[in-house]
This record gives C-alpha cells, structure tokens and sequence, in this order.
C-alpha cells in the first residue's frame, strides 16, 4: 500500500490537500491508453473523407465527358484502325526539291472548309477528274499582300499580279502569257460568248470565216481598226455607224464594194439626168492624189470645187 503525502497550497499554507497516489497513477495510466490509441489510428474522418468522395465524384463525371466527346468525334470524323474516312494524311517526295512532304487528302463528295491555308501553295483534284470549288465568294492569295485571285457574283479579278501563266498539266508548257496575250481557240469551241474583249488581234484559221454575231457590237481601237479579209460580210438589222475622230479617216481598200439591203431594194437614181430626184443626193470621189468624197444633188454631174479635192 502506498504512503499517502500531503500537499501544501502557496496561498494558504495552514490548510492542507490530502491527495492519494491511486487516483495520479489511474489518470497517468489512462491518458497513457489514450495517446497509443491515437497513435495506431489510421485514415481520413468528417470533412476530409467528405471532401475526398465528392473530388473522386468530380473527377469521375469529367472521365465520363471525356468518352463521351471521344466517342462522339470518332463517329462524326469516322475514325477507323486505318484511320479517318474523308481525310488522310500522306507522304511524297517533291520532283523539284526531293524533300518529302506531308499532303492532306479529303476523299469526300463535298467539303466544307471555310479557310485554307497550304503551306506549298499547291491545292490538287483527283487524278483524271475534276476540281469543283463552290462558294459565294472564293479568294486564293499568296500571303497578305501577294497576287489574288478572287470570284465573286460571276466576275473573276486577278490582283497584284506582275504576271499571268496558263500552263499545260502534262508538259508545262505556257498555253496563255499576260504578257503575250496570245490565245489559241481549240476546234472544238465553235461559239465564245462575253460582254467585253480587250484585245489586239482576232484572227480566224486558215480558210475559215470569223462571225461576230450581236445584238449591238461595238468595235473601238485607241489607234485604228483594221479589216483584212478575202470576204467581208458586215450585217445589220438596224444602223451601221462608222464614227471617227475630227482628225480621222475611214480607207476602204477592196476591188469591189457592194451595199444591199435583203429586205428591200435600194432604188436606182437616174442621176446625171435632169429627171432625177432633187430630194436625193449622189455620191463622188476626187480622183487626185487623195481621194475624198463628196456629194452633189442627184440631178448634178459629179463636180466639186477645188478646195474640196485639194
């Protein structure tokens, strides 16, 4: 049994506390019990198991976004193991600088594809079939302030373009130059219709005619126009005009020159004489050096002052 002791206030020293040792070993025993407790216990508890489960929830509803995107982009784009079906990616070797490149090929009847942007410039049809390109506006340009070539409400502008080739496919060769605007009409085009030609020359083939064929056809050179044919046929259903400069002339070289009218007959004057029409005038040419002509009253023999045929 254990010897009882006494303690001793500092305040009050005459009064004492009897306290037994049982009791201080018993509490030192049990917050002994109670720290090995704490020590051996494991895990998460209240807010942080909460916290936890509703991060492990989170995360798993994003998984679940995830597959669906997933699965929804391989059914839309139609990725199968050999890859997708309307685009796919291939490797050729370039003739010109041997360096192997990558070339997207879309294998779908119709693409929509708002902005493109080849790093080669180059943009090829299939082999043996053609390259149809649609849109309300169509713009292919060679960086931001290079040649342009645009299509738009059935007019076609090229732009900042020191120069304009055609060329063949097969061989190269240039078929059209800007510079040489030289265009060659295969025999299969009978027929070229258009608003407006700028143009130097319009040559037919060899013995074969040239029709120009229109409602109102104007024909208008800064320096001239010249006709030179075997056969010249000129019909008109209303006027023909021949207009030129105040310093101008019209020269018509032709050992026969014919006006008719298929509708009606022209009637015949029976100029000199005095019986003639007063109403009518007659045509005349000088026959100096330079010819000009003039007219006189139907019923006058052709002569004209000298001022005139000077």
């Amino acid at each position: 049994m254990a010897v009882p002791h006494y303690i001793r206030k500092r305040r009050d020293s005459e009064m004492s506390e009897y306290k037994d040792s049982l009791d201080d070993d018993a509490s030192s025993e049990e917050e002994k019990k109670i720290d090995v407790k704490e020590l051996f216990v494991t895990g998460l508890r209240e807010k942080k198991l909460l916290f936890l489960i509703i991060y492990v929830v989170i995360l798993f509803i994003i998984a679940i976004g995830m597959l669906a995107v997933n699965i929804l982009l391989i059914n839309v784009l139609q990725i199968n193991a050999r890859g997708m079906r309307s685009v796919h990616f291939n490797n050729y070797i370039d003739q010109e600088t041997n360096q192997q490149l990558t070339m997207v090929d879309f294998t779908g009847e119709k693409i929509n594809l708002g902005h493109i942007i080849a790093k080669s410039g180059r943009v090829y049809g299939e082999k043996d079939k053609n390259m149809r390109i649609e849109g309300s506006r169509i713009i292919i340009r060679s960086g931001e302030k290079g040649p342009s070539y645009s299509i738009s409400n059935g007019v076609c502008k090229i732009e900042n373009a020191e120069d304009f080739h055609v060329l063949n496919r097969d061989d190269g060769k240039i078929l059209f130059s800007a510079r040489n605007p030289l265009v060659v009409i295969d025999k299969k085009i009978k027929k070229i219709s258009t608003k407006n030609i700028v143009t130097n020359k319009i040559r037919s083939p060899i013995n074969e005619g040239l029709n120009i064929i229109g409602n109102d056809i104007n024909l208008r050179g800064n320096e001239g126009i010249l006709f030179d044919s075997k056969n010249l046929n000129i019909t008109v259903d209303t006027a023909l005009r021949l207009k030129t400069s105040s310093d101008g002339s019209i020269r018509i070289v032709t050992p026969s020159f014919r006006l008719a009218n298929t509708h009606k007959t022209l009637p015949l004057s029976t100029s000199p004489a005095l019986t003639a029409s007063v109403d009518a005038f007659k045509v005349c040419i000088c026959s100096s050096a330079r010819p000009k002509l003039f007219i006189v009253k139907g019923n006058k023999p052709c002569i004209a002052s000298t001022n005139i045929c000077l």
